[in-house]
């Protein structure tokens, strides 16, 4: 099976782990991923598996033109007879909310034979905000994998003392970007809580709430001199990420409004304590370990949330989170549900409603 995966999103360990587990499978002949793949004519492809659209178009030329190219690209490949396959990251870009935007996905959508979700609210998702006749589309959920690509050697103590943190302080770390307003409302929020803990927030990622440039400015000023808040960078090796993670006590998921976000299981696989918003697949897979989640970025809701995450603390949720990682995200399983998949588009084994391979 000769498959295709275009994306410029190459660096996202997602993309990693997903090729790496493909190509140890036996039923695998090649995986390609670069780009241009995607616009060449003289090579075919059994599955053309789509991961986000903007990767194939860069999300600084989305114009109707440039959808209209897609659409043609896509009906090439169907010809061909390549099955199209879109794996549901996202509702729509993350940093594009336009009408264009909007069309990108939905033209990826209408042209599909399979539809990968990540939960079962992302299927409830798709239907609502796009309302298509998906009738003839195989829909599957599989979850998000593991990042055991990640090292995991520093102990707590370690990690502690490198970053000079107390042993006893309170911690919660906060991996990736701030990309909005609500997402820094709520960092802030989670910044008010720690403060009456005397607890630290660890922000590894930029913040850039998407505020005129002279209201950033004053945003990362007045961030910069909380006390209980450390932004660690914009950019951190992927070796390190165990520095932050294993010197806390709790992962947020850093997110309001986002149906996916891959710190959930970057914190099961470090046997972490993960809150997040109660929203899409991140509270559906927070909910069904018994992480804590917030309705809303209120300070209420976020200290209810904490003081969940706290009483888990003394418990042994951070390591069944660990061990659902290992078991039911681990990276080899999951690519035999997609090799499964693949070949059940292939046999034209089409049906309309949402199953599940797991």
């Amino acid at each position: 099976m000769n498959i295709l995966i275009p994306t410029s999103f190459n660096k996202n360990p997602y993309i990693f782990q997903l090729v790496r587990a493909l190509q140890k499978n036996s039923q695998v002949s090649t995986v390609h991923t670069l780009v241009p793949w995607f616009f060449q004519e003289d090579h075919h492809f059994d599955i053309v598996h789509l991961q986000w659209p903007e990767s194939i178009i860069s999300r600084n030329f989305f114009s109707a033109e440039n959808v209209a190219y897609l659409r043609n690209r896509l009906e090439y490949w169907k010809g061909q007879g390549s099955a199209i396959v879109i794996t549901v990251h996202n509702e729509i870009p993350h940093r594009s909310k336009s009408e264009v935007s909007f069309e990108l996905y939905k033209t990826v959508y209408q042209h599909c034979d399979g539809i990968i979700h990540m939960g079962e609210a992302s299927i409830a998702m798709l239907q609502h905000s796009f309302q298509l006749d998906l009738n003839g589309v195989r829909q599957v959920v599989i979850p998000h994998g593991n990042y055991d690509c990640f090292p995991n050697t520093v102990t707590r103590t370690e990690a502690r003392n490198e970053l000079g943190i107390p042993e006893q302080q309170l911690v919660v770390a906060s991996i990736g970007s701030i990309r909005n307003k609500d997402e820094y409302r709520l960092l802030k929020s989670v910044t008010r809580v720690l403060k009456k803990r005397d607890g630290l927030l660890l922000q590894v990622g930029s913040i850039n709430p998407g505020y005129n440039a002279i209201r950033k400015n004053i945003n990362r000023r007045f961030l910069q001199f909380k006390r209980n808040l450390r932004h660690c960078g914009s950019f951190v090796e992927d070796r390190k990420i165990q520095n932050y993670l294993n010197a806390s006590d709790i992962l947020l998921v850093p997110r309001v409004n986002t149906l996916n976000s891959g710190n959930v299981a970057l914190g099961y696989t470090f046997g972490k304590i993960v809150m997040g918003p109660d929203s899409g697949v991140i509270g559906e897979e927070l909910r069904r370990q018994g992480n804590p989640v917030f309705p809303d970025i209120s300070e209420r809701s976020i200290s209810e949330a904490i003081t969940h995450a706290i009483a888990l603390l003394d418990t042994d949720a951070g390591n069944n989170n660990r061990r659902y990682a290992r078991n039911a995200l681990n990276w080899d399983d999951l690519a035999s549900y997609y090799i499964n998949f693949y070949q059940s588009l292939r046999q034209k084994q089409y049906s309309a409603q949402p199953s599940n391979l797991k």
